[in-house]
């Protein structure tokens, strides 16, 4: 089905996939669970905890849940490096 979608995206919105850069994150009741591999360009696509998109960290969870802790943790550490910066 993946490849039947990357064809129709290449063909006719010349579009072109990363697999090196894409992952899964999976939502819904059944997350925790065991599934096929998900192959994109015959390459397994890793499951991940967290996908960032757009500076928003998409999480695991039973219901789609958003996290915006993390860019707001890597903004503060970055502040703190520059202001110790002598």
């Amino acid at each position: 089905m993946i490849n039947m979608c990357v064809h129709e995206a290449s063909e006719e919105l010349d579009l072109t996939f990363n697999a090196k850069k894409s992952s899964i994150v999976r939502v819904g009741k059944r997350y925790k669970n065991d599934c096929a591999a998900i192959k994109l360009c015959d390459i397994d696509l890793p499951f991940q905890a967290s996908a960032r998109y757009l500076g928003v960290f998409m999480c695991v969870a039973r219901t789609f849940k958003l996290s915006v802790k993390q860019p707001g943790a890597f903004f503060y550490k970055s502040f703190e490096f520059i202001a110790n910066q002598k």
